[in-house]
């Protein structure tokens, strides 16, 4: 046997005492402070194996189908066909860019639904929304200061 011969003659494993000493003193230290030693799965299940070496991927949700918001709504109901806002919009209307500062999110959302119950000479009409929808502009608007 080769490995015998080896060793007799001061070659292979026998031949490099200060590998001994330096695996026994590292796994002496490590028993030492109580930590696991990396050649074991102490503790580990194989479920914290998998986790840990396929971590789950992070997947974008599709976001929820939302109203739109009061400012879109504003665009695509036909306000500024009569309303300013800004820059855009005509002026045969009220100009809604600071409407926040003189009526609150209540009484734009009664004026958007019924204009002539709220005051009887407005020449709005009653716009084709619906309560949601009214709601959400009556927010938009009443934050316009």
């Amino acid at each position: 046997m080769r490995w015998m011969e080896d060793i007799s003659r001061g070659k292979g494993r026998a031949a490099k005492p200060w590998a001994l000493v330096l695996f026994a003193a590292l796994s002496w230290a490590l028993a030492a402070t109580g930590a696991a030693s990396p050649w074991t799965n102490e503790g580990a299940t194989p479920e914290d194996f998998l986790r840990r070496k396929y971590p789950a991927p992070q997947v974008a949700l599709p976001e929820p189908d939302l109203p739109p918001t009061g400012g879109v709504l504003v665009r695509t109901r036909g306000c500024l066909a009569c309303h300013t806002l800004g820059e855009q919009g005509a002026r045969g209307g009220v100009d809604l860019s600071r409407v926040g500062r003189r009526l609150n999110a209540e009484a734009l959302e009664r004026l958007l639904l019924h204009p002539r119950d709220v005051n009887p000479e407005a020449t709005m009409p009653s716009p084709p929304i619906t309560p949601g929808e009214a709601l959400a502009i009556a927010d938009y608007l009443s934050r316009l200061q």
